[in-house]
């Protein structure tokens, strides 16, 4: 009865690999869809065991622009001569074919199957790439999308050549193109070690803050094993580490780590060293360029409150804020501005932060604005809002205000908002760090002034005050 099971298994294998093959199989991460053949294709002698890193090579693209015009003679192919990471392994017509992962450097791998025998193709799935690039170059960017990969193997399981298409798009100013691609990848020895780079992200001012992400990042996996410690030493006490992790055929594989700090007291810049880590195929990293975490550093208060009419020195500035005495009733504050403002423009202008020994309770900022037209094209009544309250616990994401400043309606030139209260709910822990931004959160950008659109309907000159940051219960 037994022999009987395992032969009926053997014919169902047979069958689907002739016939139909059902992309859904235990162990498959490919799209879901079924794969049709017209006949069986045989097995050509036993492929390799296991998986093959190599390197792919992509050469000989052809554009098709199907639509926006023909692409300026300045903007060359995304992809040609770009290389990526591909893990093969040719399989058997009896265990579910061929698997394949494709790599390329520092983006998320993606595997997929295909059946079978010395030709296979490998599909992304609808709306999917199997890698992509991007290219720019003066006032134009493009990138190519590819979602689909044909191999040819020779009889012991290696790649010979393979063919690959997919989608391309093209923006110069504000036209755009798109259309199809192909080219021919060619197969050689992955002999590229992993690298690595890091990353400070400046989320909500415009330069990083304590309670910012920061990311130390592999181009592709590495052996399981090297703990934090390896690249940033006795500083790992301090940090809150999430690894980054990349899933393969094998199981997941560490690519790096995300981090906060737990010790907002860490002085940045904190140095990253390159531990020796290997990839699949043995490439050992070398020693990296001088690697660092940025941030800016923030003083604690011995107190729940600031009030900067009676110490403006104890909190962290950016961007264009300065202590001011042009507050009102003989008070000091920090004044952020003026500063142009309108929709066009997004990302903090300046702001102020600061460190309360608490983490329960409501946290307050006592601000003002006054604002001018000085762009009158078009007939906005209103700023856009220029305020935002963001508060932190160490080791954990910011909690930022879903409410900006409002604006009284005028039909006049200048508006005023008077002092008032933005406040926002404590996150807990023990302690909390505050921060109040104008114009924005993040860096800085200009969206019309990259697509050199039309005269922008209205535009703003903004002085934001902030008098005092409060933890009150």
């Amino acid at each position: 009865m037994k022999r009987l099971a395992q032969l009926g298994f053997l014919s169902f294998a047979l069958a689907a690999c002739g016939g139909r093959v059902d992309l859904d199989a235990p162990g498959n991460v490919g799209p879901d869809a079924d794969v049709l053949y017209d006949t069986p294709i045989p097995d050509e002698g036993p492929p390799i065991e296991g998986f093959r890193s190599y390197d792919a090579k992509i050469s000989g693209e052809t554009v098709t622009m199907l639509g926006g015009g023909p692409p300026p003679p300045s903007a060359s192919p995304a992809s040609e001569g770009k290389s990526f990471r591909i893990d093969l392994d040719a399989g058997l017509r009896t265990d579910g074919g061929a698997r394949a992962l494709f790599a390329a450097p520092w983006a998320d791998a993606v595997m997929v199957r295909a059946c079978c025998g010395s030709k296979v193709t490998f599909t992304a799935g609808a709306d999917k790439a199997l890698v992509g690039f991007s290219a720019a170059g003066g006032y134009w960017r493009g990138g190519d999308s590819w979602e689909s990969l044909t191999v040819v193997f020779d009889t012991t399981g290696r790649p010979i050549e393979g063919t690959i298409t997919g989608r391309t798009f093209l923006e110069q100013g504000d036209v755009a193109w798109s259309g199809t691609i192909s080219a021919k990848v060619t197969f050689g020895p992955d002999v590229s070690a992993p690298s690595f780079r890091t990353s400070s992200s400046p989320t909500f001012a415009s330069v990083p803050l304590p309670w910012d992400e920061h990311l130390i990042e592999a181009s592709e996996p590495y052996g399981k094993g090297t703990e934090l410690t390896a690249f940033v030493g006795e500083a790992a006490k301090g940090m809150k580490a999430t690894p980054l992790t990349q899933s393969t055929w094998l199981g997941d594989a560490p690519r790096g780590f995300r981090l906060r700090l737990t010790d907002w007291d860490l002085k940045m810049p904190i140095r990253v060293g390159a531990p020796p880590v290997s990839d699949p195929a043995g490439n050992v990293t070398v020693s990296a360029a001088a690697m660092q975490l940025q941030g800016a550093y923030v003083a604690q208060r011995a107190v729940p409150y600031l009030r900067f009419d009676d110490y403006a020195g104890a909190a962290m500035m950016w961007g264009d804020a300065k202590p001011s005495t042009s507050c009102g009733a003989g008070k000091s504050c920090i004044a952020i501005g003026p500063f142009k403002h309108s929709y066009c423009s997004g990302g903090s202008k300046g702001g102020v932060a600061t460190r309360l020994p608490s983490g329960l309770g409501i946290v307050n900022a006592s601000v003002r604005a006054v604002a001018k037209r000085i762009a009158t094209y078009g007939g906005g009544v209103i700023p856009p809002g220029a305020i935002r309250l963001s508060a932190a616990r160490p080791g954990e994401k910011a909690v930022v205000g879903e409410d900006t400043l409002k604006w009284p309606t005028t039909t006049g030139t200048e508006v005023d908002t008077g002092w008032t209260t933005l406040s926002l709910k404590a996150p807990g822990g023990a302690e909390t760090g505050v921060a109040v931004s104008a114009g924005g959160v993040g860096s800085t950008t200009s969206g019309c002034a990259y697509y050199g659109g039309p005269p922008m309907p209205e535009e703003w000159e903004i002085t934001v005050y902030v008098e005092a940051i409060t933890l009150t219960k």
